[in-house]
């Protein structure tokens, strides 16, 4: 057998991580729930779920469902192994997602120190993004596209291919007009390069455009996924959902964002100044994700995904060594993909407790804490409402559908202005309508004021406290206990 050499851990080591980090991490998942809901439901109705069945504000409200095929995934893999199983799977595709990045960073700059770098920094600028939910596809999605246009630029038979990421991305998540901006800014460049005997390769680009475009439209809704896609991120960014906020200093991938920028104008300055120009399709993946991650939190992830390898190669040519490195066998090597590879066994959710790194960490607790809330209340009642924050009406969604109804979950976009509005006055503290439970979070609503508004109001009895899940009965609606 071979002695593994460096090569090994280069190679190895980005996606380990990745996958540590992401088959390890406990927090409440603020994205899942209510997809994990959705695919149950498409699953036993045998068609698709195009309406609102979970909360008592909007019951029966249409909307389209562009997720759908990543939430039969996500429910199939739960009913075969539960959330361990969802995480790993999870866990799997975005270490894919990076590993790519590093072979597309080594491919074009022949260097996989600086690869590895760049895989690394790459990830850890986005990791505040990475949780379970269908954007993990997207992401995947994503690096291969920018794989296949890379290298139809030396053989355009690649451009045959990228109708096919278009026909599965437009139903597995909402991004998938990330994928058309980056296929358009490959095309404009190859059209304002006006290399020789271009005509026919811009003919070749545009046509891998439309039918790329073409693509996106077999799904159950056709073109009107562009209107959800459109109204989504609209609706998201004027309510100040974190996500669709602009970068800023005290996140991390704000922090990330705005590193990047000087970084990115240095080294492509420097490597201007020794004869290597930005090329036109640089210029054009530069400005379109970078107005777009200047705008959201959530785009952070594609600039940072697109910049790596323009970096890659011009950081090998002020370090031209780097791309000559000798890889002899030697136990050191030997010794670290064994290291890295238990710790990735490790971290399997089954075998979380022979994890030496999780006996330093403390758990998230909130989505026990909520089981716990929820139980206390059906031993009260069979069904009911419930009132809580959107991010935990997603796990009561889930857990409760059909008895009990949430007053909202996740889904931003099919909320008018009035519901909107009534759920900001209640999280600041106000009057309460309808609802027979209240899931008040101490921290966060202790903040915003419900907390302080419950102690002085009289129409609600606290129950019970989980952690910082704080329930309350409304009087009135107060029940005894279901017989056992």
């Amino acid at each position: 057998m071979t002695m593994p050499d460096d090569r090994w851990v280069r190679w190895l080591l980005v996606p380990a991580i990745v996958f540590i980090s992401q088959a390890t991490n406990d927090a409440y998942l603020v994205d899942y729930y209510h997809h994990l809901a959705r695919g149950r439901e498409i699953v036993q109705r045998g068609e698709l779920l195009d309406f609102d069945i979970f909360t008592y504000t909007v019951p029966g409200t249409p909307f389209l469902d562009v997720n759908w095929l990543t939430q039969i995934v996500y429910y199939k893999l739960d009913t075969w192994g539960g959330l361990g199983l969802v995480r790993t799977v999870n866990a799997l595709l975005l270490a894919g997602a990076w590993l790519w990045i590093v072979a597309i960073c080594r491919r074009v700059s022949g260097s996989l120190e600086i690869a590895m770098a760049l895989g690394l920094a790459t990830f850890l600028g986005s990791w505040q993004v990475l949780t379970i939910r269908p954007q993990t596809v997207s992401i995947l999605l994503f690096v291969g596209l920018y794989d296949v246009l890379l290298r139809a630029e030396k053989d355009l038979r690649w451009l045959a291919v990228t109708p096919l990421f278009l026909a599965l991305w437009a139903n597995v998540h909402g991004a998938f007009p990330a994928g058309l901006m980056l296929i358009g800014m490959f095309t404009a460049g190859r059209v304002f390069a006006l290399l020789p005997g271009g005509a026919l390769q811009v003919g070749c680009w545009l046509a891998a455009c439309i039918a790329a475009a073409g693509a996106t439209l077999v799904n159950p809704y056709g073109w009107e996924i562009y209107i959800y896609a459109q109204h989504t991120s609209g609706i998201s960014a004027a309510r100040r959902i974190d996500e669709w906020l602009p970068p800023s200093w005290d996140q991390g991938i704000g922090v990330a964002w705005f590193v990047s920028l000087p970084v990115v104008i240095v080294i492509l300055g420097w490597s201007w100044s020794k004869g290597r120009r930005v090329s036109w399709r640089d210029a054009f993946l530069l400005l379109c994700f970078g107005f777009l991650a200047a705008r959201s939190i959530r785009m952070v992830v594609w600039w940072l995904i697109i910049i790596a390898p323009m970096l890659s190669v011009r950081l090998a040519d002020f370090w031209p060594r780097s791309r000559q490195v000798a890889y002899p066998p030697n136990r050191g090597a030997l010794f670290t993909v064994i290291g890295l590879l238990a710790f990735c066994v490790v971290s399997l959710p089954p075998l979380h407790a022979l994890n030496p790194i999780l006996r330093f960490r403390g758990q998230d607790e909130t989505t026990a804490n909520l089981e716990k809330a929820y139980q206390r209340i059906t031993a009260r009642e069979e069904k009911g409402k419930i009132f809580t924050k959107l991010e935990w009406g997603e796990y009561l969604g889930w857990r409760g559908s059909p008895n009990w109804k949430v007053f909202m979950d996740g889904r931003i976009e099919i909320y008018p202005d009035e519901v909107w509005d009534e759920y900001t006055r209640i999280t600041k503290g106000a009057a309460i309508r309808v609802a027979d439970y209240l899931m008040i979070d101490a921290e966060f609503h202790g903040r915003t004021g419900l907390m302080g508004w419950l102690a002085n109001a009289g129409g609600w009895e606290e129950i019970g406290r989980d952690g910082k899940v704080v329930t309350f009965v409304r009087k009135q609606s107060a029940v005894a206990p279901l017989q056992k």
